[in-house]
């Protein structure tokens, strides 16, 4: 039975946060850099500071944040295509998985030592290693203990992914760096699939196809890279083999859907869709992450987790660097 009374109170909220994630939608074609969840996130954060709303439309709000956030995460992994991903070479994939694997450990153990809010740092790290805003959706309902953290941490990456979109670029301007390589640095080490693109095709068509392919093994990787960081980032160490299965019903969800699109033949343009509807309904649960970030909070620990940010990308180009050192010597 419908509960007719609990609907009438999550539906202004939640109108509120569409609301907020359609005009995210609609200015980000003209707003360069900018994504819909970027600009909903920041939309819901202005308005949330500046308004009572927050607390007034609360159950909406925090429907939004969490429910609509996990099935968003579900409808993403119809995105994730590894159809080209074998012609990328056996070195290739190596040194992306070695990075991955060695950026986990690395946020885990960073966020321990750096002085800087646990779950806001573990949220960046993640969300640098694997793919930007998508990444850190994934493991927020797990990992975070604060909601000001997930708009924190979006930030922050979205920022830095920003700043070194324009950087790879000047860099191949003034230094002699074969495609391969430079279609690592820029798909390996840039944050969002937007930053890859735009970074790799300023340089050339066939370092942006590259970057965008080694981009997507890195956006395969999220399913099992989810499962890991979870029980790395659990405060309850797993005893069993069955614990360390016990994951929320999305991330099984999301797991499934992945491996389904992986190995069935599901037309393009149905998957393309569906994965639009997850970004969309991304877009509405960072507007009410937005709603519920403080300003005071973003600037008091904003600081720290920037930071940290800038350390754990540099740790990743220096491991990208590593591999194509020792397996790309000659590009």
């Amino acid at each position: 039975m419908i509960n007719k009374e609990k609907i009438s109170k999550i539906l202004p909220g939640f109108v509120l946060s569409v609301t907020v994630a359609v005009v995210g939608i609609l200015v980000a074609p003209y707003i360069p850099g900018f994504n819909a969840v970027l600009i909903a996130l920041l939309l819901g954060m202005i308005i949330g500071n500046l308004t009572d709303w927050t607390s007034k439309y609360k159950k909406g709000i925090d429907f939004s944040g969490s429910k609509v956030l996990e099935f968003s995460i579900v409808l993403l992994a119809c995105g994730l295509s590894v159809d080209d991903i074998g012609d990328l070479g056996w070195e290739t994939i190596v040194i992306i998985v070695g990075m991955v694997l060695g950026m986990l450990f690395v946020t885990v153990g960073l966020s321990k030592k750096m002085n800087c809010p646990k779950s806001g740092g573990l949220l960046t790290g993640f969300g640098t290693t694997i793919c930007g805003s998508s990444a850190i959706a994934a493991v927020a309902p797990t990992v975070a203990k604060d909601k000001n953290d997930i708009g924190i941490a979006l930030a922050v990456v979205s920022l830095i992914g920003a700043i070194f979109m324009f950087f790879w670029p000047l860099v191949n301007s003034v230094v002699t760096i074969g495609d391969q390589q430079m279609a690592l640095l820029t798909g390996g080490t840039l944050h969002s699939v937007g930053n890859v693109a735009g970074a790799g095709y300023s340089i050339s068509e066939d370092v942006g196809k590259m970057a965008v392919t080694i981009k997507m093994l890195r956006v395969a990787m999220l399913a099992p890279a989810v499962l890991l960081f979870n029980v790395m980032t659990s405060e309850t160490k797993p005893k069993s083999i069955i614990e360390f299965f016990k994951l929320p019903l999305y991330l099984w969800a999301f797991i499934a859907v992945t491996l389904f699109v992986s190995f069935v033949d599901v037309p393009a343009d149905a998957l393309k869709s569906v994965e639009t509807s997850g970004k969309w309904l991304l877009a509405i649960a960072m507007a009410a992450i937005g709603f519920k970030t403080s300003f005071k909070t973003l600037y008091h620990s904003g600081r720290k987790v920037l930071m940290f940010g800038f350390v754990v990308h540099l740790i990743q180009i220096v491991l990208v660097l590593l591999g194509v050192l020792l397996l790309l010597p000659n590009g």
